[in-house]
């Protein structure tokens, strides 16, 4: 099963090319890398293009819009897989995570969101998130209608730690109204939730 693995990005190539290099060294292999390039102005394209395979591919954005909303849906549009990942590109995936979730579609579920835990400079864990236990039983266990009045209130869910089919993301998108700069996410979240069928794995698989 094809996965689309989306990561926007603007002039910070620094941290994108780990970011890459975590998502190409996932167990599970059977993805495509979509970067999408929000009008970056430094050397993004030149130092992807020497990431030598053929799954990656490079969208450079004609302007930069600011905010990710519309290069997020810019690689969904092109997407080929039935399910659709997102990175952003700060952020690393742990080796087995797409393994862990492929795992989980395979047990009915369509959305698909996971622990995660915070880096320092020197990429040493300095927050965990200790509230993993009770998420899981908020939205592993309760009805959708009682979990989804939870995400009304507060979200647990990290964009990076997202695996979502992509039938369910492809009809309604990231609002791209500057209006929701920063919570474009949260919200489209919220509309997916209460349709699909969630699963929270509390494995910190996103850093």
């Amino acid at each position: 099963m094809l996965i689309s693995i989306i990561i926007p990005t603007y002039n910070r190539v620094s941290f994108l090319i780990d970011t890459v290099k975590s998502v190409l060294a996932q167990t599970y292999k059977d993805f495509e890398v979509i970067i999408i390039s929000d009008g970056s102005t430094d050397n993004t394209h030149k130092e992807i293009s020497k990431i030598k395979d053929s799954r990656i591919k490079f969208i450079q954005l004609k302007k930069n819009y600011g905010y990710p909303a519309k290069a997020r849906n810019e690689g969904i549009k092109i997407s080929k897989g039935k399910f659709i990942a997102f990175c952003d590109d700060d952020d690393l995936w742990v080796r087995d995570k797409l393994e862990k979730q492929v795992k989980v579609i395979n047990r009915g579920f369509d959305f698909i969101f996971t622990g995660y835990n915070y880096l320092d400079k020197s990429k040493s864990i300095f927050y965990e998130l200790y509230l993993k236990f009770i998420i899981r039983i908020i939205i592993n266990m309760l009805p959708n209608n009682l979990s989804y009045f939870y995400l009304s209130i507060t979200s647990p869910i990290v964009n990076s730690s997202v695996l979502v089919k992509k039938s369910l993301i492809s009809k309604i998108l990231f609002n791209e109204s500057i209006s929701f700069r920063a919570s474009e996410d949260y919200q489209l979240w919220i509309q997916i939730y209460y349709f699909s069928k969630p699963y929270y794995i509390k494995d910190p698989l996103v850093l």
